[in-house]
């Protein structure tokens, strides 16, 4: 496994991820722009001809064979439509597969290029609070919150001993 990822990694490298030229111009092949095509000129004759059909007739009992054949022509349109966007789908997912294969072999070599350790830092002014049981409020605040709650973390908090009645409690935390 290891000299399959070597080999791949030797042929690989950073200019992978250059911009190149796309190979055709769109996310869709002729074939299925045409089957699309197809479908939506098909939607238009039906719906045409359901619309001459019912546009002369007053009789509602007459009309219902061409509100009826309006329908189909309907259905093949939004098969058309949803051919379209299936198959759309279908080629982003494969450049994106593709894209994420890249990414994982020339992860460690970015790591490398940019200088990340993989260790988040850590900022001085957080304060861990492991029990989370400590109610805290914002400097003017109306609320007191637990100081795990992330209303108000990362913000210079207040030690609240005991609660006020002027405060209302949380409605994210529930203290």
């Amino acid at each position: 496994m290891t000299a399959q990822r070597s080999a791949v990694e030797a042929r690989l490298s950073l200019a992978d991820f250059a911009p190149k030229p796309a190979a055709r111009p769109g996310i869709w092949s002729l074939a299925q722009f045409g089957r699309v095509v197809t479908l939506w000129l098909l939607a238009f004759v039906v719906l045409a001809v359901a619309t001459v059909g019912a546009r002369g007739d007053a009789n509602p009992e007459n009309s219902g064979l061409w509100i009826l054949l309006g329908l189909v022509g309907g259905l093949l349109g939004g098969a058309g439509t949803t051919f379209w966007l299936v198959a759309g789908t279908r080629a982003v997912r494969q450049r994106q597969q593709v894209f994420a294969t890249r990414l994982a072999v020339l992860s460690p070599q970015l790591q490398e290029h940019l200088g990340v350790t993989g260790e988040e830092p850590v900022p001085d002014d957080t304060v861990v609070d492991p029990g989370g049981s400590t109610l805290v409020r914002l400097d003017q605040g109306t609320l007191y919150h637990r100081s795990d709650c992330l209303l108000v973390a990362g913000k210079a908090s207040v030690v609240v001993d005991a609660v006020d009645s002027s405060l209302t409690a949380c409605g994210v935390c529930s203290p």
